[in-house]
């Protein structure tokens, strides 16, 4: 098991407040958001760094606010198919076919509600029509009010 070090690292005030209320939303800490992302960071090859450093250098706000809109994307696709697949994985066509009953088949729906509720698949969003055609956009912009990458 590796034994974790702290490191310090110099941020606005600014960026500090988001990590706050980040932490909040998450119900984490500081602490555990920052390590996250340095190891998502330490993790990343060096061409991506040296991207990133120039599209912070040399870019504009605009460009800063279009990069965070696609990481956002790209982690909510990753998300989703991680619970699609965790999803599949909890269908058995021979169990579906031994449910005989209205209470064998009422039962398995609050059994599924509550192992949905578990790996994060029940939410409400209140949103327009188009949903079925455009939900990854929503979702997307959604997730960038909920964390204000403004």
């Amino acid at each position: 098991m590796n034994k974790s070090k702290t490191i310090s690292a110099h941020v606005t005030s600014e960026t500090i407040a988001k990590i706050d209320h980040l932490a909040k939303l998450e119900n984490r800490s500081r602490s555990q958001l920052t390590g996250a992302v340095v190891e998502l960071g330490g993790d990343l090859p060096h061409e991506a760094w040296t991207a990133l450093l120039q599209i912070k250098a040399m870019g504009t706000t605009e460009d800063w606010q279009a990069l965070q809109q696609d990481l956002t994307r790209t982690l909510l696709n990753h998300r989703y198919r991680l619970l699609q697949q965790k999803m599949s994985t909890q269908g058995d066509r021979q169990w579906l076919d031994s449910l005989k009953t209205e209470d064998d088949i009422l039962n398995a729906a609050v059994n599924n509600s509550e192992n949905f509720k578990k790996i994060g698949l029940i939410g409400a969003v209140s949103t327009d029509q188009q949903l079925s055609t455009n939900y990854k956009q929503i979702l997307a912009e959604g997730w960038a009010k909920k964390y204000d990458h403004s």
